[in-house]
């Protein structure tokens, strides 16, 4: 059994596919039994539909990733989050439910989250913070082994899971980069 919502849309007396929002109950199942952090990944809109793809993505206990849903969207504007995020809430069993979600700065992906699970706290993806790191270091460095140093140490720095320890790794990095 799958658990499909449409959102259609109308413009004049045309029928628009706005939203395509598709997840399988034994999907829902694990949803419901690791809701501790979410990923939220979208990309640009496809060039044969034309149309933009959401994954979301668990985590189980054990650091295992599933899909819970899959979505085409016509534009990735903050209502279309709202409308697919509202779904998402609707698969939860429990009303208590406030997951700590992973996006990668889609902007109105990030309001939409914080309208539909206000308590809930948006983290940025690791991938896309050393990516755009990567590419703004590369404009200001000119040697590759300077550039790998500095990432290095980023790495160190993002990876700290101590107050202490994070304050010693960032004073690190900003003689690595001053130097």
């Amino acid at each position: 059994m799958t658990n499909l919502f449409i959102g259609v849309g109308f413009i004049g007396l045309h029928i628009l596919l706005v939203i395509f929002f598709f997840t399988h109950l034994d999907l829902v199942k694990l949803l419901d039994a690791f809701t501790i952090v979410l990923l939220m990944h979208s990309t640009y809109k496809s060039k044969k539909y034309k149309l933009s793809f959401l994954e979301i993505i668990g985590f189980t206990s054990i650091g295992l990733t599933f899909s819970i849903a899959f979505v085409l969207l016509s534009s990735k504007c903050e209502n279309n989050f709202i409308w697919t995020l509202k779904r998402l809430r609707w698969l939860f069993l429990r009303v208590d439910i406030f997951p700590q979600v992973i996006v990668d700065r889609d902007l109105c992906l990030m309001n939409a989250i914080n309208f539909i699970f206000p308590k809930t706290c948006n983290l940025l993806c690791q991938f896309h913070i050393n990516k755009n790191t990567k590419e703004k270091c590369k404009m200001l460095v000119d040697s590759r082994e300077t550039l790998d140093t500095i990432m290095d140490t980023c790495k160190i720095l993002m990876d700290c899971s101590v107050c202490d320890a994070f304050e010693g790794c960032l004073k690190h990095f900003e003689c690595v980069c001053l130097s």
